[in-house]
């Protein structure tokens, strides 16, 4: 049952409370998309690569395919650095220059190392792959800090 949270144009408080809670109750375990907006912002990425596994998303949110990625990404949980294509179109190839890997949208790529472990782009971005691709970089991550 759905809760209106106006009732004869009068605010109800604890209807609106409840939609805020329900809300706030669905979205806990689904991922949060934090905005890379400049240089530095991708420098710490990298640099946080060398400590654990970091996710960047490449979304332009005007493309039908990169909302499908973005809705496989949600289901991750967690905060995903996303750099807007559509509106920081110098920072996503300044990335692809950095990296050596062609520029796509939707794409993500995993850094480990203060390297890309793994990338991904269109149809291949699903919740399972990413998943796969995040615990391999973390196996690989503790496999070179004991020395093996």
């Amino acid at each position: 049952m759905a809760y209106s949270s106006q009732m004869n144009g009068v605010i109800d408080d604890d209807a609106e409370e409840h939609d805020q809670a329900m809300v706030s109750k669905k979205n806990a375990n689904e991922s949060q998309f934090v905005d890379v907006a400049g240089t530095e912002e991708v420098d710490t990425l990298f640099s946080r690569s060398h400590e654990e596994p970091v996710l960047v998303f490449k979304h332009d949110p005007w493309c039908i395919v990169s909302a499908m990625a973005h809705r496989q990404l949600k289901q991750l949980g967690g905060d995903i650095p996303t750099i807007n294509v559509a509106g920081s179109e110098a920072l996503s190839l300044g990335l692809a220059d950095r990296t050596g890997i062609r520029h796509e949208s939707p794409q993500v790529m995993v850094l480990s190392g203060g390297e890309v472990a793994w990338t991904a782009s269109h149809g291949a971005i699903t919740r399972e792959a990413v998943e796969d691709a995040l615990t391999a970089a973390r196996q690989a991550t503790r496999s070179t800090a004991d020395g093996s």
